[in-house]
């Protein structure tokens, strides 16, 4: 079963760590710019295959349009197709638009991305790591930053490689005021999607049994590490009553039991769940509650 490149981006490469960024100001609220960009991805499709915005596009999208419409005459870009599936191995993805370069007819593929923010704190933005995890291991290119451009050069890589006719591409940002082009980052070769690292992902074995996972005998939900791990943070929970836990560099495997006598099981099924996570914990803690605070097991 395929998954989808921005899928495989955040659970497979960035190992289901949040991308956060300190000290960046003016991006807007999430839940608004996922709204605001899925109008403008729509209008985008619709401009792709007519050359205009589509019938009853709001006047702010149509501004928006404007701007990228602008900035690909510029570059020279004529469009004329919206939403092409291509597949890679196990990965797959829907082009948001294909055109082709006027004067040396080359097929180009392009990358939407839409921000609520303008084009100074966009480009102020763009080039700082994650303040978690500053930086990836992408094949073919070793460790390279753990930035959105990588992000987005990721994906348009990908189109370019998936689409056999196409040679060049652009990472198109729509900005609050105006929009933005960034070209094909060849450095980023096809193997970083083919590699064995990238076909791990998720699908099933015929060789090999899916070993049973044993049962949790936490019996109590897992609190959060404000309350039992305080100078811990949750990145990503696991299954029941078990989370992945993060201080500085260090990760974890916490979950939480009622007694003392509890705890050596918890680290059992800790253990077991340890080797099947991506990158492997360093640590495995099991929290109970005792009087007015919590007492926390570490192993390793």
């Amino acid at each position: 079963m395929a998954v989808g490149i921005t899928t495989w981006i955040k659970d497979d490469l960035l190992k289901g760590i949040p991308f956060t960024r300190r000290g960046c100001r003016g991006m807007g609220k999430p839940a608004d710019g996922l709204l605001n960009g899925r109008k403008i991805d729509l209008a985008f499709k619709g401009f792709c295959t007519t050359g205009k915005a589509p019938p009853g596009t709001k006047a702010w999208v149509v501004r928006r349009i404007s701007a990228i419409q602008k900035s690909l005459a510029k570059a020279g870009v004529q469009l004329h197709a919206a939403n092409v599936f291509v597949k890679i191995g196990q990965l797959k993805t829907h082009l948001d638009g294909v055109g082709t370069h006027r004067a040396s007819g080359e097929v180009v593929v392009l990358e939407l991305k839409s921000t609520q923010s303008t084009l100074a704190s966009h480009r102020a933005a763009y080039d700082i790591p994650c303040s978690i995890q500053p930086t990836i291991r992408l094949a073919g290119c070793g460790e390279v930053a753990n930035t959105e451009r990588m992000h987005h050069a990721l994906q348009l890589a990908f189109g370019v490689h998936g689409l056999e006719s196409a040679k060049r591409g652009f990472v198109i940002i729509s900005a609050s005021d105006g929009a933005a082009l960034y070209p094909l980052n060849r450095g980023i070769s096809l193997k970083a999607f083919v590699s064995p690292i990238t076909l791990s992902i998720r699908a099933p074995k015929a060789a090999k049994k899916k070993r049973p996972q044993p049962k949790s005998t936490a019996a109590v939900k897992w609190p959060g590490c404000s309350v039992a791990l305080p100078g811990w943070r949750d990145v990503r929970r696991i299954r029941k009553s078990v989370y992945l836990v993060q201080k500085g560099s260090t990760t974890a495997l916490a979950t939480a039991v009622r007694t003392r006598g509890e705890t050596a099981a918890a680290v059992k099924v800790l253990r077991a769940l340890q080797s099947a996570c991506d990158s492997t914990p360093t640590k495995l803690l099991v929290a109970r509650p005792a009087q007015r605070k919590w007492i926390c097991h570490s192993t390793k």
